[in-house]
Order: C-alpha cells, then structure tokens, then sequence
C-alpha cells in the first residue's frame, strides 16, 4: 500500500501540472483550475491518508519490536530519523546550487522561486511525518490504554477545531488540524496492526460510513469537493485537513481493509512481491524527486521550442500524448533515482548511538519548521544570493541535532536492527 500510495501521488501531481506554450509564452496552470471536474478525481488521487495509515502500522510494529529487545527511545528515536532526514539532503543541496548559479547568471529569482516551490512540495509531507514519528510513545500509550477510543477522541477533537474555526471564524485555528487530523489517521494503523476492524461486514461499514460523511459535508456543508489543495481557493481539504479528508481517510482504511486477504494472496506470487520489495526499497527517493524531474522536462521541452508542450490542454493531441508524457517523466526520475538512492539505502545501514531527547524535539521542531517555509515559499527568495537563508538554517541547526554526531555512518555496513 506504501508502494501504491506513493505511486498515486506521483501520477497525481504529473498530470495535475498542466504545462502549455501560449503564444510563445510558457504557461503553467493547475488542473483543478483549469477543469472542475476533475475535483472528483482527487478522491482517487489524494491517497496520502493510506500513506500515514502504513505508517502507523509500521512505527508500531517498529516500537514493539524495540520493546521486545528492550532498546531505548533514544536509540529507536535516532534510527527512525536518520531514515527519514538524510535523504532530503542532497535535494535541498541540488536547489541550493541551482538557486546559486541562477542568481550569478541574472537568472530571474522569481522564478526559481516558484519551480524550487514546486519542486520542495513534498516537504511539508515529511515535517507533519516527523512530527507523528516523534509522537511515537504518547499515541501508542494512548493506544494500548484507549485502543479504538484513541483514534475517536483526535477526530472529535478534530471536528471541534472545524466547528469552532468555521462558525467564529478563526481561520489559524484550522491549522491545529495537521495535528489532530493525522493523528487519528495514524491510530487507524494502530487499529490495523492490532488486527481491529477485521471482516468484510465491519470493514465495508467503515468504507460505506467514511463515503457517506464525506459527501455529506461535501454537499450539504460546503466543504470543497476537492481533496487536495487548489490554488486560490479559499478554503482547502489538505491544507490545513479538514474533518472532508479525515472521513475520506476512514473509507480508504475500510477498503484497504477489505482488500487485506485477498491481496496478501496475490502478493504470495513472486512477481508481484518482487516489484514490491524493489519499489520500496527506493521509495523516499521516488517521493522527494519527481517534482524535480517533472521541472527539468519543462524546462528542456521549452528550451526545445515548446516540444511535447504545444499542444492546448484537454484537446485530442493533448490527451493522446499524455502516455508519453508519463513515460518520459519516469525515465527523467529514473535517472535521479539511480544518481540519490544511494543515501536512502546508507540511511538504513550501520550503527547508531542514542540521540539525547532534547536534541530530538528540538530539531525535529527546528528541522520542520525548515521544512515548512521551504514548502511554502520555495528555496529561492530575496534574501541574501537570493536563497531563503532562515530557511535553510532552521534545515541545518536542526538537521545537525538529529543526524550529527549522535549516528554513526559506516560504508557497506549491516541494516540496523530496525526491520521496519
């Protein structure tokens, strides 16, 4: 589901760039801009609940493997970063050099800014995961005390900083919701790893209640359609999540649920599980660069006279030529996926020492709120060498905390002992 999850989203943000010439001009538009129906697709596409679900699953299988061999927090804590943070470096490095060549070239800075925004996206993914990663030892306490109760009390919790910030209106109280909404969607991990929620007839309740409250706040309480964010809109489902995308999450658990058994059937086929066990293996990498792949297509295809981007969207040749564009996306990521995997696959091999707790909150705090700024605003800016420095500093200091001194990397050592 990791796997699949990750795909969608992948597919989901290439088609959602609708890149055009316009007379002689290049022009970017998003597609639930440019075609309102496709608002309905993004329930297909937004499957990044099913992401943080498998989360879920895997850190408690995780925190009760350590449990088991009775390693410390501050050594689970530092083996679970480390997998997480060291392969964002070499991206944020990559914009770094671009964002510098550009400002020595005159290159204009607006514009990096806007492609390294683009490009950064799936940071703001990744802060929110630390964070719940962190969070580890509470949810899970809450969990084993509560058990379903746990996942009930964030998303009541979550419905009244709806309520609450829609009907007083305080818009930054929405923002508590990348808490409480993804801290419920990671306790339905836990719900899976304990095995809760089994049978077809529970599990398609689940789906059927989780579809029935989304479209009733949908098409009765004017939540968006879309599932994923729209630029200009004035209110968006992911960004902060909103209680719309909290009951899409509850229908995806139900019918992962439901697929459970048939499915694990069909993975005991060497094809399949093979194609899965290789596609995980590189699937942080996957993630952090097809954004960046999806700006260097643009951009050649541009320098090259507008090909493969002439076509007006949504017209006959527009749609014909989509396979292709696909295609030539995933060779594009291809190549960074064998130039980066490298430091995915070093993040999960050699030791590690414990990392003191506070260097743990703090630069996980530190770390995210980097994260934040670079997702939003992009690395290029009119700071000094036009490059977000605060940004990148807050990325440093706090990325330093959490995989400096306290991990040491060996070249071609052993997996640690973290199996998941």
């Amino acid at each position: 589901m990791r796997a699949v999850s990750i795909g969608f989203v992948v597919i989901g943000h290439w088609l959602a760039a609708v890149v055009f010439i316009d007379e002689g001009e290049l022009r970017y538009a998003h597609i639930l801009n440019a075609a309102p129906w496709a608002d309905w697709l993004s329930w297909i596409f937004q499957v990044m609940p099913v992401f943080f679900i498998v989360g879920g699953y895997a850190n408690a299988a995780s925190w009760e493997s350590a449990g088991r061999k009775g390693q410390a927090f501050e050594l689970w804590i530092a083996i679970r970063l480390r997998r997480l943070v060291r392969p964002i470096m070499p991206l944020l490095a990559f914009w770094c050099v671009i964002a510098l060549l550009a400002d020595q070239i005159g290159f204009d800075p607006q514009l990096i800014q806007f492609a390294s925004q683009v490009a950064l996206t799936p940071l703001w993914f990744l802060a929110v995961y630390l964070v719940l990663v962190l969070m580890t030892p509470i949810t899970s306490g809450l969990w084993r005390r509560y058990g379903v109760h746990s996942f009930w009390g964030f998303a009541l919790m979550a419905m009244a900083v709806d309520i609450i910030s829609f009907t007083a209106d305080i818009p930054l109280l929405r923002w508590a919701n990348y808490g409480f909404v993804w801290l419920a969607v990671f306790q339905l991990g836990y719900i899976w790893r304990a095995g809760g929620i089994a049978g077809p007839a529970r599990t398609l309740w689940w789906a059927a209640g989780g579809l029935l409250v989304t479209m009733f706040l949908v098409m009765v309480a004017s939540y968006p359609v879309s599932m994923v964010s729209e630029p200009g809109a004035e209110l968006s489902n992911s960004r902060p999540p909103t209680i719309a995308l909290l009951a899409l999450a509850v229908m995806q658990f139900g019918l992962l649920r439901a697929i459970e058994r048939p499915a694990r059937s069909w993975l005991q086929r060497s094809t399949p599980w093979t194609a899965t066990v290789l596609t995980n293996a590189t699937i942080m990498t996957v993630f952090l660069w097809h954004l960046t792949a999806l700006i260097v297509v643009v951009s050649l295809a541009y320098k090259l006279g507008g090909y493969g981007i002439h076509w007006q969207p949504f017209t006959v040749p527009w749609w014909v030529s989509r396979p292709i564009w696909i295609m030539v996306l995933i060779l594009v990521l291809l190549v960074f996926v064998v130039a980066f995997a490298r430091f995915e696959y070093k993040a999960k091999v050699g030791p590690a020492r414990p990392l003191a707790i506070w260097k743990a909150i703090g630069g996980t705090v530190m770390l995210c709120s980097g994260f934040a700024l670079l997702a939003l605003e992009g690395i290029g800016g009119e700071g000094l060498l036009d490059i977000q420095l605060f940004a990148l500093l807050l990325v440093l200091i706090g990325g330093g905390l959490l995989i400096g001194k306290d991990i040491i990397s060996k070249r071609g050592g052993k997996p640690s002992t973290n199996i998941q």
